[in-house]
């Protein structure tokens, strides 16, 4: 038996805390028992976080995407960089993103594509390939910068920035051309 001090007052076991104790637990099974792990992103207001939770499937990557030919503008190496991205665009193409693709071209990537500008993060549940994730404003700046994301993890990464785009792009393609916060990226002009 517990000492007085550590004991809990009878008071809090009324039939209310029973009842919202029970209901607790059942909403909680009962989510628990989802053969997705999608959870909805959270869009409250603009001081919340975003987080996009990669819906797993069958174990096959998404295709069909429609593409955009993106330009970086490298201000630290003066290049202009292009890459053909897949647009996600939809909340399921988006919860999809690059999950179980074996591998992406050095000059490919997805561009995540928001109504507005918002805190967001990623996981990488069932991506199977390391990513760069290169966060973009709606002045089409890049805003914030992160490297070599690990395959698997579901720690979620999210910058303090907003943004209102996401390039995901093989891991090293920001270091490899010096991109930094503050470069342009250009498409459908």
């Amino acid at each position: 038996m517990l000492p007085p001090s550590q004991r809990i007052p009878t008071r809090f076991f009324s039939n209310k805390f029973i009842v919202i104790s029970f209901l607790s637990v059942q909403i909680g099974f009962f989510a628990g028992c989802k053969k997705s792990v999608y959870n909805p992103s959270v869009e409250k207001n603009d001081n919340q976080t975003s987080v996009v939770d990669k819906k797993e499937t069958a174990g096959v990557p998404q295709n069909g995407l429609d593409t955009e030919i993106l330009k970086i503008h490298s201000s630290s190496s003066g290049k202009t960089l292009t890459v053909s991205v897949q647009l996600a665009v939809s909340e399921s193409q988006q919860q999809m993103g690059l999950m179980f693709r074996k591998s992406m071209p050095e000059s490919e990537g997805m561009l995540f594509v928001y109504p507005r500008m918002q805190r967001m993060g990623f996981w990488m549940k069932n991506t199977l390939i390391p990513l760069d994730m290169l966060f973009i404003d709606r002045d089409k700046k890049i805003v914030a910068i992160i490297e070599d994301a690990n395959p698997h993890d579901e720690t979620v990464l999210s910058p303090r920035e907003k943004a209102m785009y996401v390039l995901e792009v093989n891991a090293g393609f920001a270091k490899k051309n010096q991109l930094k916060i503050g470069d342009k990226v250009s498409w459908g002009n």
